[in-house]
């Protein structure tokens, strides 16, 4: 939230560039933050590279034009380093900022960075579960990945579409129809539809290989791909029980999908279309009975399979032909799939032959890609279930709530422990780099130390807590020439960076930042809690200081919301 000092640091220097090519907005970008927010009492500095897209004209002309400057206390040149230093005023910094924070809705847009983005259209798959299925744990990274790309986008100002495109269609679910009517129980599905599908599910793969069972199964994908009435009845039923259980998995994390998709949607029918036009191009040939794309991009691997020797498409071919109606549905400027890493080679394939259509969107589809969760387990040994992290999360929480003696929770101790342990397990997942693989630690998720979902939760809960609590209201007439503690000035140091996490944090569409920032932003405002009381303070002192911890709740609420978790008031 340096961005009102950056602009007139910008427009100053744009009144002495050797050549008025740079606008003060392109400027104004090029002006980079280093706040050492891991050092206490360390200055506000913006650096500014004089070299590189333009040269600054008479380096003393402009350390003297801001000689006696508001907000900017000193100006030196690094000639080792070819870059002016700004020292800017804190207590000027922090008047502009808090009344940011406090008077504008969308007060992180004050960057110039964000101002310019032209707003786009953009779709983002994720999540993407098979149905008949408990929602698999090795969907939680998609899941969590997803629904940030979704929620910072918003923030950004652009129109996000996302979709949960579902495993509902091919040879596995009519596997899992023989199944049913070999070992299904009417009296089961309707008790514990998810868990009795998957039971039937796992034995029928147990006697898949039996030449009998087989055929069956081929036999309902074509009678599906036909829309016989019955099989696609019973194929409705299950289908509709999965996503009934999923929605409940997704309102305990607090997701909301524009659209429900699935591999039912492109049929061999809605593909002929796309062969024929891949024919035409003669890009798909046969090789050995199957159709084929070639490549071109691999050695080991010169072709891959749309249409199986059998007649069948692939799970390619559907991607395929859901990409090109999702730009005809949707006319998206971008679309992203957040698949994790190993589904590489997939989406090579799908976006080479995307490009020799020579569809004008080719450039515009991304895999945003992710690691791996390791040693995932309960107490009861190893788990798959999404469902069980979850209630593992919230009964050690529980216990945790119930053994200690801070506790201050005055209403539903199941749903706030619910709440904890969800946004334990969010933040747990959020904190590393999305391309690393993890292991899975109840320990390290639960902790109640700085680096933990269930901190960030606390913190918030002390800031509520002081607004509610302090013993007096906000005024308009705060003096945040007060706030001349160490403390405080650390703190408005972490709020002014802001702007520029989201901006890195949008740009890589990497949630790490923000939660390791969001770290660093509890610890300051940890400190100053303790530091810088507000109740029984003298009025206009805690004022200052109200003002400074009312503002450090809404970023920090803010910050929240855009990685999933739902902030508790009290706890």
């Amino acid at each position: 939230m340096t961005s009102l000092i950056r602009r007139r640091i910008a427009q100053r220097v744009y009144e002495l560039c050797k050549s008025n090519v740079i606008c003060p907005d392109h400027l104004e970008k090029e002006i980079k933050s280093n706040i050492k927010v891991s050092r206490r009492h360390s200055p506000i500095e913006l650096q500014l590279q004089a070299t590189g897209n333009f040269e600054i004209e008479a380096n003393e002309g402009l350390i003297n034009s801001f000689k006696g400057d508001e907000s900017i206390d000193d100006v030196k040149y690094d000639e080792k380093h070819q870059r002016f230093l700004f020292s800017v005023k804190p207590l000027i910094l922090a008047q502009k900022l808090i009344k940011n924070i406090l008077e504008n809705e969308e007060f992180w847009k004050t960057n110039c960075c964000l101002q310019l983005q032209k707003p786009e259209k953009i779709v983002v798959e994720f999540s993407s579960p098979n149905i008949a299925k408990p929602f698999h744990a090795g969907h939680l990274r998609s899941t969590v990945l997803g629904n940030f790309i979704t929620r910072i986008n918003q923030a950004m100002g652009h129109q996000v579409i996302s979709l949960n495109y579902l495993g509902d269609w091919g040879y596995q679910f009519a596997l899992l129809n023989v199944g049913y009517k070999l070992m299904g129980s009417p009296d089961e599905l309707i008790r514990d539809p998810i868990g009795h599908l998957y039971k039937v599910y796992i034995a029928v793969n147990d006697v898949a290989q039996n030449s009998n069972i087989l055929a069956k199964a081929r036999e309902y994908v074509n009678k599906l791909e036909n829309n016989d009435e019955k099989a696609m009845k019973k194929w409705k039923q299950f289908r509709d029980l999965s996503v009934t259980h999923l929605q409940e998995t997704y309102e305990r994390l607090g997701i909301n999908f524009t659209e429900y998709h699935g591999e039912s949607m492109y049929r061999e029918s809605h593909i002929r279309d796309v062969l024929q036009n891949l024919k035409d191009l003669g890009l798909l040939i046969n090789v050995g009975g199957a159709q084929v794309v070639e490549t071109g991009y691999s050695q080991t691997k010169n072709h891959v399979v749309l249409v199986k020797q059998d007649g069948s498409t692939v799970y390619l071919s559907r991607d395929l032909a859901a990409a090109i109606d999702r730009f005809e549905k949707y006319q998206f400027d971008r679309m992203y799939y957040v698949v994790e890493n190993g589904q590489h080679d997939h989406f090579k394939a799908l976006f080479h032959i995307i490009k020799r259509m020579k569809k004008p969107w080719h450039e515009n589809v991304d895999h945003i890609k992710f690691g791996r969760i390791q040693k995932m387990s309960t107490r009861k040994g190893t788990v798959v279930f999404l469902k069980d992290i979850l209630e593992e999360a919230k009964s050690r929480t529980l216990e945790s709530m119930k053994q200690s003696p801070n506790t201050k929770v005055r209403g539903d101790w199941e749903k706030v422990a619910d709440i904890l342990g969800t946004s334990a397990v969010l933040i747990n997942s959020m904190k590393y780099p999305r391309m690393r693989n993890y292991d899975f630690d109840w320990d390290k998720i639960l902790t109640t130390k700085a680096t933990s979902g269930i901190q960030l939760q606390y913190c918030h809960a002390r800031l509520c807590n002081l607004r509610t609590n302090c013993g007096i209201q906000l005024q308009d007439d705060y003096d945040v020439n007060l706030l001349e503690e160490p403390e405080a000035l650390q703190l408005i140091h972490c709020l002014s960076r802001y702007e520029e996490v989201l901006e890195v944090s949008h740009r890589d569409l990497e949630p790490s930042h923000l939660v390791l920032y969001l770290f660093t932003l509890s610890k300051s405002i940890n400190v100053a809690l303790t530091i810088l009381t507000v109740k029984n303070e003298e009025s206009s002192k805690a004022q200052a200081r109200l003002a400074l911890f009312t503002a450090s709740q809404i970023v920090l609420n803010h910050a929240l919301k855009l990685v999933g978790v739902r902030p508790l008031n009290e706890m």
